[in-house]
């Protein structure tokens, strides 16, 4: 989390997040900041459960959609989210996914029509 917030020391990296926040470009409702450390822990267990019953493509995506719906932090969520996806694509021989910013409307669409 250091390098995803690098030279931002004010936003506590690794530190779950303690205030509400919103997603520039979506009008989809973030949990409340006092659900985030419950969520997150369902996320850790799910993430290392989940792992050999899914195709890793799959569970790549969906770890993303699942990590940035939390939105755990003040800030690098997205960043740190396609992390984790790009490290578990990784891991199963898969290259990494890089999102240019002309797909961010594209890639903003398809977060926000990912429901749980």
């Amino acid at each position: 989390m250091m390098l995803v917030t690098f030279g931002q020391p004010e936003l506590q990296p690794g530190k779950l997040r303690d205030v509400d926040v919103i997603i520039t470009g979506l009008d989809e409702t973030l949990p409340s900041h006092l659900d985030v450390s419950a969520l997150f822990d369902e996320f850790v267990i799910w993430l290392s459960g989940s792992e050999n019953n899914e195709e890793p493509i799959v569970f790549a995506a969906e770890a993303h959609a699942r990590l940035v719906s939390i939105h755990p932090f003040k800030d690098g969520n997205g960043r740190v989210s396609r992390l984790v996806m790009n490290t578990i694509l990784l891991q199963h021989g898969y290259l990494p996914v890089s999102i240019p910013p002309i797909f961010r409307h594209d890639y903003l669409s398809a977060l926000q029509r990912y429901h749980l």
